[in-house]
């Protein structure tokens, strides 16, 4: 049935009033007014209502989904995507002298802060970055405590993990290591040594990517020194290779630094490495100074290093002689 159908029943079915008794007891109809007006008004509503949420429902059916808004991520705690991005963010906020050199007058300007040391999954020894970012600010006591505040915060907010390497005291430098899964930092903070020295704040970072290509290079000539040195390789650090072609046809020699690869470590020395012919390499010695001849001992050593300079049993300048 239509509801406009049951609207006309019921208002006709209203316009009759039930019998009732007079006082003859005769029965009689008496209409009454209005009542039958005042159904029709609320059935009415009832159907338009009824309507109206029947639409709203259709219509929420047929509306196309909208993607759920994003919250944005404030500049400060977006994760960085390279260790120089998060540098360059940090730079901004200091307040001191910010230097990424120091003037030494020479041709290889020395970097103002120190770059951390890395041991990439995979491998068994740490090694330097083949690229590093970061800087020094300089400046009055209160400015370092601001920096130092400044830097830490926001590596802090970046997701970076804090590892304090040395606290600092009266003697010692602070220093922290932070760590992501892709970014490592070393953070510093260094007291003046003098009454007319700044307080200088320093920060290095690299991307961990940035490890494994010296980790390649350097892994035959690990893997030689820790089976023909016979020192402790348990904690290693490797860096600087320096390759020259000997004098002797097939021969060539490489020089690397070497040491301990704990924060604060000392000690450090060049391992002299040699490649035969057959391309095997072989470990010679490790040095801080220039050797005596004689510690060319053997004939491969003698071809490898023919040439080069020493010391003789009077202490004199020579070369290495077959």
């Amino acid at each position: 049935m239509k509801p406009e159908e049951e609207l006309h029943i019921t208002s006709e079915l209203d316009a009759i009033d039930p019998p009732t008794q007079t006082q003859a007891g005769h029965l009689s109809i008496e209409p009454k007014k209005k009542r039958h007006i005042v159904r029709g008004i609320i059935v009415t509503l009832l159907v338009l209502a009824f309507l109206a949420a029947a639409g709203y429902i259709g219509w929420l059916l047929v509306k196309p989904l909208e993607p759920a808004k994003q919250a944005a991520t404030s500049a400060t705690t977006a994760p960085a995507d390279t260790a120089k991005a998060l540098v360059d963010d940090i730079k901004t906020e200091m307040l001191g002298e910010v230097l990424t050199t120091l003037p030494n007058g020479g041709d290889t300007p020395t970097k103002s802060y120190g770059a951390p040391a890395f041991r990439p999954d995979g491998y068994d020894f740490s090694v330097w970055a083949t690229e590093d970012s970061g800087f020094a600010s300089y400046g009055a006591q209160s400015t370092a405590r601001a920096d130092l505040r400044s830097i830490e915060t926001i590596l802090k907010e970046r997701g970076l993990l804090l590892t304090v390497l040395d606290p600092g005291s009266d003697v010692s430098m602070y220093a922290a290591d932070y760590q992501s899964d892709d970014i490592i930092c070393i953070v510093t903070d260094q007291k003046p040594m003098t009454i007319s020295e700044r307080y200088t704040v320093s920060i290095g970072c690299a991307d961990k990517e940035s490890y494994v290509t010296n980790a390649k290079t350097l892994a035959p000539y690990f893997a030689v020194y820790k089976a023909e040195s016979g020192n402790d390789s348990s904690k290693v650090l490797m860096g600087g290779l320096r390759t020259k072609a000997s004098t002797t046809a097939g021969y060539s020699t490489a020089s690397i630094s070497i040491g301990g690869s704990d924060y604060g470590s000392v000690g450090g020395f060049a391992g002299l490495f040699y490649v035969a012919p057959d391309n095997t390499i072989h470990y010679f010695t490790g040095t801080q100074s220039q050797l005596l001849c004689a510690d060319y001992s053997t004939t491969p050593i003698k071809k490898a290093y023919l040439g080069e300079s020493c010391y003789d049993a009077t202490n004199e300048a020579a070369t290495v002689t077959l």
